[in-house]
C-alpha cells in the first residue's frame, strides 16, 4: 500500500538520479548531502575528541549529570511496561523533565538492560542532533543571508562548546534544540511555499506535539504552529477546518499534563512543582522581579563569558551577541525576512521561560542553551550586512572579496567559540568522573552491602535509583509523588510529613531504612542515625562534597505532637501544626512574609517540632469546644508579650514565660468563643519577632488560666 505522504518518495522525486544504478545513486546521494558533509565530519571529530577524554578519565563511558540517570530509569520503566514507575512498587511519579526522551531510549533498555549501551546510544543521539542542528542552521540561514555566509554560520553551533558538552551529557538538550529549529523551518515552508497541502499541516501538528513532549518549553513551538495554521488556510476546503486544526495544535500544550494525569494522577510534573517559581508559594509576588534579574544576568554576565559560562564563551563577548540580536531584529523590518525573523525571535523567548525556573543557573545552564541558536544566526546577519555594505563600495568584479571578508568574520567568531571546546571537554570529563566516583560508587556499594529489601532515602535520585536496585524515596520529590512541595517549603516542612507516613517497618514501610544524602541538604541531621560510609569528591557539578550513607533514626517523630502538659480529662479539639503544609492549608494559615530559610526544625531535649521563624503576625482558624483554652508553642526569644485577637474581639494580652528555647503558654478563652470555628490573629509589638511551632484548642470541664 502506498502512503499518501511518503517522505522517501518525495525525496526520490527531488533527486531522480537516486533511482539509477548503484554508482550513480551513491554519487547523487553524496551530491545531495555535500553541503552538510563538513558539518557531519566536524560533529564526528567533536564526538571522538570529547568521548575519548571522558572514557579515559572514567575508564568507560559516563555522563556528567545525575539527571541523565533519572531519564534512563524512566526509560527502564517504559521498557518494563510500567510507565513512570521510578522505583519498583512505588506509585507512578511525574519526575522526568522530558516525556519523550525516556521513551526514545526505552527500546535500548528493553533489549540490552545495560547502562553502557543506553549511555552510548544517548550520547550518539546527542552528537547526531548536533550535526542536525548545524544543518538546520544552514537551511534557515539561507533564507536570511548570502548562501556562502549561511554555510559558515552553520559552523557556529558546532563551535559552541556548550553544545559539545550537552551532546555528551546523555540529556535531551541537543535533540530538543534540533527539534525546535526544524519546526521553525517547517513553519516557514508552510508560510512561504505556494499551495501547501493539509497533509503538510498534519506534519506540523506532529512536530508541535513532539516539541511539547520533549520539554515544557516546546509550548513555544505549539503556539507558533497554531498561529501559522490559522494565518494560512493551506488548501483546506473550508476555512473553519484550518481554525479547528489551529485550536487543536494550541491544545497540545496540555498534552503532557493529560498524559501525566492518566498515568500518575498528577497534572503538573514534579520538576515544575520543585523548580518553577510560578508554583512556589514564597515567590507569588516576586516571580517577575526574579525573572527580570535572571534575564539581566543572562544578557550582562552569562553572554559575557563570566560567572557560570567561562568554560563555554570567551570573556567580553556580550557586546557581539547584543549586536547579533539587534541585527536579527532589524532584518525583520524587511518584508521578505519578516516571518523568519519573527519565528527566531519567538524561539529566543525560551530564555524568558527558563528565567522563571528557580534552577535557572544549575546543571551548566542546560535550560538556556536550546534557545541560543537565533543569536548565532544574528551573528551571520551581522557578517552579511558587512558584506552587503562592502560590496556596494567595491567594483562588481571584486564583490567576491566582500563575501570572503564576511566569511572570515564568521570564521573568527567560530574560532573564538571553538577555543573553549578543550576547556569544556575537560569539565565534561571531570563532572562525569565526579558523578561516577560519588553517586554511582555509592549506588553500587548500596547494592552490594545493604539488604535488598531496604528502602533508600535520597536527595539526588538519578544514579542511586538506576544502579542500586533498591526502592527509593526521593526527599526532593522529583521521583516520589507528593514530596516536592514539602522539600520546597523548607526543613520543618520536610520533617512534618514523615510523622504522618508513620508506618515504619523495615523493608516494608513508607519511610526509608537508610539515607544516602548530602547532610547539609536536609537542614537538620535529626533523622540521620549511624553513618555507615561516606564519599568525598570535590566538583562543582555535585550538590555537595560529601555524600554519606546513614541508618534512619525516627525516634523524634511525633515526639512533640501534644502539649507537654495535658492533664487527664482534657482533650485536643483541634490543632495547627506550623510548617505542616497539610495542617496549614486546613486551617487557612497565612504565610505572610516568610521563606524556606524561616522554615526550621526546633528541638527541646529529645523532642522535635517544625515551625516558622521571624514571625511578626499569625492568622489562622481553629475549631473550639466547650470550656476551651488555647495552648501556644512558641520559641521564646523576643518579645515576651504578644496580643491575640479572636475574630473581631478586643486584643487579649499574652505573657510568655522567660524560659530559653520553646515554651508553651495556655490562655483560657471566654465562654462565648468556645464553640465552632474562629479566626485567630497573633501579633507582636513594634519591631518584635517570634517563632511559631504549634497551636492547640483544648476542651475540659475544669480549666484554669496558666
Amino acid at each position: 500500500m502506498q502512503l499518501p505522504w511518503n517522505p522517501l518518495r518525495r525525496y526520490l522525486q527531488r533527486h531522480p538520479a537516486l533511482k539509477a544504478g548503484p554508482s550513480k545513486r551513491l554519487m547523487a546521494l553524496l551530491h545531495a548531502l555535500a553541503p552538510d558533509l563538513p558539518a557531519l565530519a566536524i560533529a564526528g571529530l567533536l564526538a571522538s575528541f570529547a568521548l575519548n577524554v571522558v572514557v579515559q578519565r572514567c575508564q568507560g563511558i559516563a555522563v556528567p549529570l545525575d539527571d541523565a540517570y533519572i531519564h534512563f530509569t524512566y526509560a527502564r520503566a517504559f521498557a518494563r511496561l510500567e510507565p513512570f514507575v521510578y522505583s519498583p512498587g512505588a506509585a507512578p511519579s511525574a519526575g522526568a523533565t522530558s516525556l519523550l526522551w525516556p521513551l526514545v531510549l526505552s527500546p535500548v533498555e528493553a533489549l540490552t538492560h545495560s547502562a553502557t549501551a543506553i549511555t552510548w546510544v544517548a550520547v550518539c543521539l546527542g552528537f547526531f542532533s548536533l550535526w542536525g542542528l548545524s544543518r538546520e542552521t544552514r537551511l534557515l540561514a539561507t533564507r536570511l543571508m548570502h548562501p556562502t555566509l549561511a554555510r559558515f554560520t552553520a559552523l557556529l553551533p558546532l563551535a559552541f562548546a556548550a553544545n559539545t558538552w550537552f551532546a555528551a551529557s546523555g540529556m535531551e538538550v541537543l535533540p530538543f534544540s534540533l527539534l525546535l529549529l526544524h519546526t521553525c523551518r517547517k513553519i516557514l515552508d508552510w508560510l512561504n511555499e505556494p499551495g501547501p497541502s493539509p497533509l503538510r499541516a498534519h506534519g506540523l501538528i506532529v512536530l508541535a506535539a513532539l516539541c511539547v513532549l520533549t520539554r515544557p518549553e516546546g509550548a513555544l513551538m505549539a503556539v507558533a504552529v497554531a498561529v501559522a495554521l490559522s494565518f494560512k488556510d493551506g488548501g483546506f476546503k473550508d476555512r473553519s477546518i484550518a481554525k479547528v486544526h489551529a485550536l487543536f495544535t494550541l491544545s497540545l500544550i496540555l498534552l503532557p499534563s493529560v498524559i501525566l494525569f492518566f498515568f500518575t494522577g498528577q497534572w503538573t510534573p514534579t520538576t515544575a512543582q520543585a523548580k518553577w517559581l510560578v508554583l512556589n508559594p514564597y515567590f507569588t509576588r516576586q516571580t517577575l522581579p526574579f525573572m527580570l534579574e535572571n534575564l539581566r544576568l543572562f544578557l550582562s554576565t552569562l553572554l559575557n563569558g563570566q560567572g557560570w559560562t567561562p568554560m563555554f564563551l570567551p570573556a567580553g563577548c556580550a557586546p557581539i551577541f547584543w549586536l547579533a540580536g539587534l541585527a536579527l531584529t532589524f532584518r525583520g523590518l524587511q518584508k521578505k525576512y519578516r516571518y523568519a525573523v519573527l519565528l527566531l525571535l519567538w524561539l529566543s523567548c525560551g530564555v524568558v521561560l527558563a528565567s522563571s525556573y528557580q534552577t535557572f543557573l544549575v546543571n551548566r545552564l542546560r535550560y538556556i542553551w536550546p534557545f541560543i541558536t537565533p543569536w548565532f544566526l544574528g551573528l551571520g546577519i551581522v557578517a552579511d550586512q558587512f558584506r552587503a555594505t562592502l560590496s556596494q563600495r567595491l567594483p562588481q568584479r571584486l564583490s567576491y572579496l566582500a563575501t570572503g571578508i564576511g566569511s572570515a568574520l564568521l570564521i573568527v567568531c567560530a574560532g573564538g567559540l571553538a577555543g573553549k571546546v578543550p576547556q569544556a571537554t575537560q569539565d565534561l570529563a571531570t563532572s562525569a568522573r565526579a558523578i561516577n566516583d560519588q553517586q554511582v560508587w555509592l549506588a553500587h556499594w548500596a547494592k552490594r552491602e545493604l539488604p535488598s529489601q531496604a528502602m533508600l532515602g535520597i536527595n539526588d535520585a538519578g544514579a542511586l535509583g538506576y544502579f542500586s536496585g533498591h526502592r527509593t524515596f526521593d526527599l526532593v520529590g522529583l521521583t516520589t509523588q507528593g514530596e516536592a512541595r514539602h522539600w520546597l517549603a523548607g526543613a520543618g516542612s520536610r520533617f512534618e510529613p514523615y510523622e504522618h507516613l508513620g508506618r515504619y517497618s523495615y523493608g516494608q514501610g513508607d519511610l526509608p531504612d537508610y539515607f544516602v544524602v548530602y547532610p547539609e541538604w536536609l537542614g537538620d541531621d535529626l533523622l540521620l542515625g549511624e553513618q555507615l560510609i561516606d564519599r568525598h569528591v570535590e566538583a562543582s557539578i555535585l550538590g555537595g562534597q560529601t555524600m554519606g550513607v546513614y541508618r534512619a533514626d525516627y525516634s523524634a517523630l511525633n515526639s512533640a505532637s501534644q502539649p507537654s502538659d495535658l492533664p487527664l480529662g482534657q482533650r485536643i479539639v483541634d490543632q495547627l501544626d506550623v510548617a505542616d503544609l497539610e495542617s496549614e492549608q486546613a486551617h487557612g494559615y497565612a504565610l505572610l512574609t516568610t521563606g524556606p530559610d524561616n522554615n526550621r526544625i526546633y528541638r527541646s531535649g529529645a523532642r522535635a517540632d517544625g515551625g516558622r521563624s521571624e514571625r511578626t503576625e499569625e492568622r489562622f482558624t481553629l475549631n473550639f469546644g466547650p470550656n476551651c483554652s488555647l495552648v501556644l508553642r512558641l520559641h521564646n526569644d523576643l518579645p515576651k508579650k504578644l496580643e491575640l485577637r479572636i475574630d473581631a474581639s478586643a486584643p487579649l494580652p499574652l505573657q510568655l514565660p522567660s524560659d530559653e528555647g520553646w515554651s508553651e503558654s495556655r490562655l483560657v478563652l471566654p465562654p462565648a468563643q468556645c464553640q465552632g470555628k474562629h479566626q485567630l490573629a497573633l501579633s507582636a509589638p513594634a519591631n518584635g519577632r517570634f517563632d511559631a511551632l504549634h497551636y492547640w484548642s483544648i476542651s475540659s470541664p475544669n480549666l484554669r488560666s496558666e
